[in-house]
């Protein structure tokens, strides 16, 4: 007896579709396929095949599941490289990027821009006097005090030692000095030394103007700063 070949009909229209079983002890994917098919003699039919999808399934889960693990793990490898790891402030390593971005959009859109060199006073003292624990607990409370009080958006920055950049972004001279004169006074009255003497900080201003460089601005803070030492400390100079 002779047998048919099979031929799958091109013109039927052959349908796919998920289905998904289940009983008391667990739940089964399939993948369901229907098709027309026709023999040599003109026999029509249709046939249906069913595939057990699901440990298919569970594996592209886990896959993706470690994708996303990966992902995350490596957003966080970036960001710890990028902070301190005493403070939590940002490092000086992206501060030239962070400054650059903030300046450049400065330029670009109009907008204000101010930075904030703060120096914590008598900071060595401090540590001479009552120890380097001491010294690092004053400065993990000090950028506490500070991501209380600034926005979000506004950038920390560990400069070196006991000394912090803040990148004001959108920010004119004003509401910047208004900032550094509330960081002066949150830190004059809440940082103290272990027999109660207050720890201050001396700020110095510098704002963008519209024409200035990021060296510029920073050596325009920087010297602000030096200003506010001279003078006795505890003072926020804006700019000359």
């Amino acid at each position: 007896m002779q047998k048919d070949n099979l031929y799958v009909l091109e013109h039927l229209v052959s349908m796919e579709k998920d289905l998904s079983f289940s009983n008391d002890e667990k739940k089964r994917n399939y993948a369901y396929w229907l098709g027309g098919f026709e023999t040599e003699s003109k026999r029509r039919g249709l046939l249906t095949l069913y595939y057990d999808i699901t440990l298919f399934q569970k594996m592209v889960s886990q896959l993706n599941k470690k994708v996303e693990d990966l992902e995350t793990e490596q957003q966080d490898i970036i960001k710890s490289s990028s902070l301190d790891a005493l403070t939590g402030a940002y490092n000086r390593s992206v501060m030239q990027e962070f400054l650059d971005k903030a300046l450049e959009e400065a330029q670009k859109n109009g907008k204000e821009l101010s930075l904030l060199m703060i120096d914590i006073d008598h900071f060595k003292k401090v540590n001479d006097t009552y120890g380097h624990l001491t010294g690092d607990q004053v400065l993990q409370l000090f950028v506490m005090l500070l991501q209380k009080t600034l926005r979000d958006k506004d950038c920390v920055i560990r400069y070196g030692g006991e000394e912090f950049l803040i990148i004001l972004d959108n920010t004119k001279f004003e509401f910047a000095y208004n900032v550094a004169e509330r960081i002066r006074k949150l830190a004059e009255s809440n940082m103290v030394t272990p027999d109660q003497k207050p720890i201050t900080v001396s700020t110095g201003i510098a704002s963008f103007s519209g024409e200035e460089s990021s060296e510029e601005l920073l050596r325009k803070a920087d010297e602000n700063l030096y200003k506010a030492k001279t003078l006795g400390r505890n003072i926020v100079i804006p700019e000359a």
